[in-house]
């Protein structure tokens, strides 16, 4: 039956355009959600009917607050949004009622363009509406699946069209359009490397109520001290890898073993044991709070090899071997065995006694979920410091866009190999590298590939030049990583 077909390539359509955005947005690339907009006017006017649906996001006014179509003859305004959290939710909610949009729309809708939480808080919702507008989750927070069921009911000519504007935005051409109507690629496909990488940690998770003596404050810096706090007053020292929130304790180490770092700190008839999704799958909070245990994690065993976590701008740094040395180098095998300069102590040629940079090879972490896998998305980077303390250093920002300036793609992209083949590689030789001491290990593997992109000739993205100050010779770019 056709229409049945329609129905099921309609879910079918749906579901992998979720995924795609899910996909997109955790590589850090924004564009595909907004030009999802003008899908979603497509399936809202098929599925939903409302005919009049419009973008408000024009050339004229490029973003409209708090919301991005709307319907003024049926007074409905529509937000996409590519986050699926209660914040997101409250934050439309606010920003839509601070506007006074209340005043022209009767109805406020949120599509999430990934798939929607299984529940959203009334409560938290009614606190932001205080009665101004009537906005109900399970009716107005929609996601495919809320086309999906909608399309049931709809009638085949809604669902055909629903179908047909499917595929015009994947194809990039009206439906009616044969595949000889437009060229295709003249180059074949090749495989596109991400910047994500796949995580494994430990099936178990611990749970467990802090004594009151190392209580602080809910805010997590405050609480976290608190944990450090007492345990330096019991003569043991806190690792990294647990997150201390509401009073209670979140870490991979075993709680229920006598001998582990946090059992003088911890109410024992306390501790739950949980598999990892059985709490992140609880709500956003849960899943933010295991995102940090996976970064505290990362955070103790990067420490273990020197490579340093700073919180203000939220990047793991190499630091130096040995306090002291001027520069330090590290091996890695790309296409070949390679060595590339991570840690560099530049010296005042007048004056060599003075420190003229110290810089830094770094990445900025993020952790995502995607298809029900945990991966770690990297962004490759400089940081530049000063003092003993390898502090921020004041110059920073200048000589950081500076080194920007030069950069080619070829070196972005061996910046970015880098880290994923080295921090893949770390457990090689872990258990024998100074400092090691056994625990939870977050293990990393291989860089994530997506078969089928469109090839791109490499060719074309040529180095760029830049001036040396001290030669006063054009030269190309290679920043000194001694990539060989």
């Amino acid at each position: 039956m056709e229409h049945q077909r329609q129905l099921i390539e309609l879910n079918e359509q749906l579901a992998l355009i979720s995924r795609e955005v899910e996909a997109s947005v955790a590589a850090g690339h924004y564009d595909l959600p907004k030009i999802c907009e003008g899908l979603v006017i497509g399936l809202l006017r098929a599925i939903y009917g409302w005919d009049d649906l419009r973008n408000l996001n024009t050339a004229d006014n490029p973003n409209f607050p708090s919301i991005d179509l709307a319907d003024e003859r049926r007074r409905i305004a529509v937000q996409v949004t590519a986050t699926p959290s209660l914040d997101k939710v409250r934050d439309t909610l606010t920003t839509f009622l601070d506007h006074d949009l209340d005043q022209c729309y009767d109805r406020l809708v949120l599509y999430m363009l990934t798939k929607r939480q299984r529940s959203y808080s009334v409560a938290a919702i009614e606190k932001v509406v205080r009665g101004r507008l009537r906005f109900d989750p399970k009716n107005d927070i929609l996601d495919f699946s809320s086309l999906a069921q909608k399309a049931q009911l709809a009638t085949p000519a809604a669902v055909a069209q629903a179908v047909s504007e499917l595929k015009a935005y994947r194809r990039g051409v009206p439906v009616g359009l044969d595949d000889t109507d437009f060229d295709p690629p003249s180059s074949p496909c090749e495989t596109l490397t991400t910047n994500l990488l796949e995580v494994y940690f430990p099936s178990t998770l611990f749970v467990a109520d802090l004594q009151s003596s190392a209580r602080r404050a809910r805010r997590t810096a405050d609480a976290r001290a608190g944990v450090r706090d007492a345990l330096r007053a019991k003569c043991r020292t806190a690792p990294s890898d647990y997150v201390a929130n509401g009073g209670q304790i979140y870490t991979f180490h075993d709680l229920r073993d006598q001998h582990g770092p946090f059992w003088p700190i911890i109410d024992p008839g306390t501790v739950t044991e949980l598999e990892p999704q059985e709490y992140y799958d609880l709500d956003d909070d849960a899943e933010r709070v295991f995102k940090s245990i996976l970064r505290f994690l990362l955070q103790q065993r990067l420490y273990q090899r020197r490579v340093v976590w700073k919180h203000e701008p939220s990047l793991f740094v190499f630091y130096p071997l040995r306090e002291g040395d001027n520069d330090r180098k590290e091996t890695w095998i790309g296409k070949r065995r390679s060595t590339v300069t991570v840690f560099q102590r530049k010296m005042n040629r007048n004056d060599p006694s003075k420190v003229l940079s110290v810089r830094h090879l770094s990445f900025a972490p993020r952790f995502v979920r995607m298809f029900g896998r945990w991966y770690l998305a990297i962004r490759p980077d400089w940081y530049f410091s000063s003092g003993p303390n390898y502090d921020a250093s004041p110059y920073g920002p200048d000589l950081l866009a500076g080194l920007k300036r030069l950069e080619h793609e070829a070196s972005v992209r061996n910046r970015l190999r880098f880290w994923c083949w080295w921090l893949a590689h770390m457990e090689d030789d872990d258990l024998f590298a100074e400092g090691s001491r056994p625990g939870p290990r977050l293990a990393i593997r291989e860089q994530l590939e997506v078969a089928g992109g469109r090839w791109l000739n490499d060719d074309l993205w040529g180095p760029v030049t830049g001036f040396d100050q001290d030669s006063g010779e054009e030269r190309q770019a290679t920043l000194d990583l001694e990539w060989r």
